[in-house]
């Protein structure tokens, strides 16, 4: 990741309003916003795939973006409410792995339970995919992907990701956290 850069406004944060913009560009992740106490403003979010790469080995090869918008969210011990968005073309931009193609996600942002919510859904001819990323303030998040197919294909390549087969498609569910 590059090097981020602040700006501070003492005289704004004396007033009540946003005391820190910052932002941070590099070929594989971008983001910028604007941070207040205990609020976040303008926050957008842009990254490639290969980025991915650096918290799950599994993702280092992928092409495609993803990104979110966060027009703003408010936290005390934990998220208390956010509007936004979040896109990804990931699954559809790599049938040159995996011979076969999802379709694009995007959905909304918001909070749930403490934790900043994303919620993401996309649907083709035969790939129908919902998912949901809860991430909270202390750098835990959980996972959760479920995935329909009638392409056979998806038999061959999400179980290289994680997935396992349901009776209704596959599920990958994971928990963690993030240094």
């Amino acid at each position: 990741i590059a090097p981020v850069t602040f700006q501070t406004s003492p005289v704004k944060a004396l007033t009540g309003q946003d005391a820190l913009s910052f932002q941070s560009r590099s070929p594989q992740l971008e983001f910028a916003g604007r941070l207040g106490i205990k609020h976040l403003e303008e926050f957008t979010l842009q990254g490639h795939a290969s980025y991915l790469g650096v918290i799950d080995g599994r993702l280092g090869n992928l092409s495609g973006i993803f990104a979110m918008n966060i027009t703003e969210a408010h936290f005390n011990a934990g998220c208390e409410r956010a509007t936004g968005s979040t896109t990804s073309d990931i699954l559809a931009q790599n049938a040159h792995i995996w011979y076969w193609q999802g379709p694009s996600l995007s959905g909304p942002v918001t909070c749930e339970d403490g934790a900043l919510s994303l919620t993401l859904s996309g649907k083709d001819p035969s790939t129908d995919v919902n998912a949901h990323i809860a991430i909270r303030l202390d750098g835990t998040y959980r996972i959760q992907i479920d995935l329909a197919s009638t392409d056979p294909r998806t038999d061959a390549v999400l179980p290289l990701y994680g997935f396992q087969k349901t009776q209704t498609g596959y599920r990958l569910s994971e928990a963690g956290k993030w240094s």
